[in-house]
C-alpha cells in the first residue's frame, strides 16, 4: 500500500466522524 494513501485514509475516519456529528447537530437546529 502506498504511504501517500494511508496517511490520507487514517485521518479522514475521526474526520468523518466529525462531520457527522456536525451533520446531526445541524439537522437538529433545523427541527
Amino acid at each position: 500500500m502506498n504511504p501517500s494513501i494511508a496517511d490520507s485514509v487514517q485521518p479522514m475516519k475521526p474526520k468523518k466522524n466529525i462531520a457527522l456529528i456536525a451533520h446531526d447537530h445541524r439537522k437538529a437546529d433545523l427541527l
